[in-house]
This record gives C-alpha cells, structure tokens and sequence, in this order.
C-alpha cells in the first residue's frame, strides 16, 4: 500500500509560516508601540498596554510550543513516516502504544504515543485534517489507529 497522509496538509503552515508571521507581526506592533507612532499607543491606559503584551507573550508561547512539537505523519501498512521538515523517521507501525486527541484547543492534534523513544521521541504530534463537526467528535483516524494497533 502506497504512503497515506494522516497529517494535515496545512502542517508546514502551522508549523513554519504562521509562527513566523507571528513574530514578524509582533515585532511590528512592539515597534509601533514603543515609537509612538500609532494613536492607540499614546492613549492607551498602562493597564491595557501591559495586558496586551502578557497576551502576546502567551500566543508566542503557545504558536512556538505547537510549532516545535507538531510533525508531519504518513503511514502505510507496516511503517509510520515522521517528519520534521528537516529530518525523517521510520518508525513501525507496531511501536505504537496509544492514539490520543486534543479537542479544546485549535488547530487540534493527535498524539501517537510509541512504546520505546524514536529520534522525535516517545511522543508524536500531529494536526490532523481539517474536518466539518470535528469538536464535537471524536476522530475517526483516531479510532483506526488504536483498532490497528490491538492486532498486533
């Protein structure tokens, strides 16, 4: 059986080209902010401004956290495919312990939970792809992965 992508297509986005827009976004408004050139800034109650930018800190950590963690995953019938963008694993289909979801946050991701530690280690995060009522159940991929898993 050919390579089937489990992950979503949006992966080197969320990955790569929303944290970056992020930053560069940031990194405007904090040069907006501290050259007083918008309206808002000089009007602005400290408060306000100093919430601003705990929020802000809090969105970085949270975009960098998913970015570093999420991979992009394939599969076929005896092999998992795990990359990076930058390096590739091969890790066999029956080193998977558990398939797990996360659905209160966006984008939401499966984690693959392995037996023994690969080179991305004992974990493997994945956003999964985009699907209509996805909240308010559970993923089938999911579920296919964990019934996989029980015949070995």
């Amino acid at each position: 059986m050919p390579r089937k992508l489990l992950s979503s297509k949006l992966t080197f986005v969320y990955k790569v080209v929303f944290p970056v827009l992020f930053v560069v976004s940031v990194i405007w408004g904090l040069g907006v902010w501290i050259f007083g050139r918008g309206v808002w800034a000089r009007e602005a109650p400290a408060n306000f401004l100093f919430l601003v930018l705990v929020i802000t800190a809090l969105n970085l950590l949270w975009t960098g956290w998913l970015a570093v963690r999420s991979c992009k995953v394939e599969a076929d019938d005896e092999n998992f495919y795990v990359s990076n963008f930058g390096k590739e694993a091969i890790i066999p289909r029956a080193e998977l312990y558990e398939a797990t979801e996360m659905r209160w946050f966006k984008p939401y991701w499966i984690t693959l939970r392995l037996r023994r530690p690969s080179v991305f280690g004992d974990k493997i995060v994945f956003i999964p792809p985009w699907r209509i009522g996805g909240f308010w159940t559970a993923n089938p991929l999911v579920e296919e992965l964990n019934a996989r898993r029980t015949r070995w």
